[in-house]
């Protein structure tokens, strides 16, 4: 039996662990295939604001990131398939997100465009987006939500308050707001996932006890020297129940 109440969950680290596998597991080849999109389009939109050479290694940094974590993801799948611990599969997941967060702020450095507010806002904003989708889908694990989202926006604001104009002053401090309340939402998102899982685990809990117990009670009515029935209360008294006994006595 699992023990569980309206503000804390006692949930055993490795079923906890495995959920969190399973939750980012799930997750992680659509966010790939879109932050792939999103490192495409911001090469592009780029292209004139910055170095061909910076764009091109951009770009390159940001596949070979995806591809780096669709092979950890595939590694991880066949190592749950083989009933691998949970808390290495679990250690993969972060680095992937140190990684693919690291590369985004390598995007935020090659292609942040001075004195240029648009594309700077453009660039905010898909930074925040990429951030946001990240911790969303990583919203099990804090440290991984985390690892991907603090880096690239920690690079941006600190490029927008190097900039020195009023207007970036305040693009860095509404970024760096932004990454606070992804802060607190991954610190609650964890808490609440947990609290969840343990609900999850203690229903399965339950069935199995009243599966155990609904077996017992058909073994001593199949095996009872006596007949068990009962019928409607109505003129006709039809039987509702016959213990399956009754066949053989």
């Amino acid at each position: 039996m699992i023990w569980i109440d309206k503000t804390q969950s006692f949930l055993p680290e490795e079923i906890w662990q495995r959920e969190q596998c399973r939750v980012m597991s799930a997750a992680l080849p659509g966010l790939t295939l879109l932050h792939g999109a999103a490192a495409t389009i911001l090469g592009i939109a780029m292209s004139g604001q910055a170095p061909t050479g910076a764009i091109l290694t951009w770009i390159a940094a940001a596949y070979a990131s995806a591809a780096f974590s669709m092979a950890l993801w595939l590694s991880d799948r066949s190592s749950a398939q083989r009933g691998s611990n949970s808390l290495a599969v679990l250690r993969r997941f972060r680095i992937g997100s140190i990684v693919a967060g690291l590369v985004w702020s390598l995007g935020a450095f090659l292609l942040f465009p001075p004195d240029d507010a648009a594309h700077q806002g453009f660039l905010a904003f898909t930074l925040i987006g990429v951030a946001a989708s990240a911790a969303m889908g990583r919203d099990v694990d804090r440290l991984s939500a985390l690892a991907f989202a603090a880096p690239p926006l920690l690079t941006l604001s600190g490029f927008l308050l190097a900039e020195g104009a009023t207007h970036s002053y305040v693009m860095s401090a509404m970024v760096a707001i932004y990454l606070g309340s992804l802060v607190l939402m991954a610190i609650r998102s964890e808490r609440h996932q947990r609290l969840l899982a343990a609900y999850r685990s203690d229903a399965v809990a339950r069935r199995l006890q009243l599966a155990a117990s609904e077996s017992r009670l058909h073994h001593l009515l199949s095996a009872g020297p006596a007949v068990i029935f009962s019928r409607a209360a109505k003129r006709d008294g039809a039987l509702t129940y016959v213990s399956p006994n009754a066949a053989t006595i």
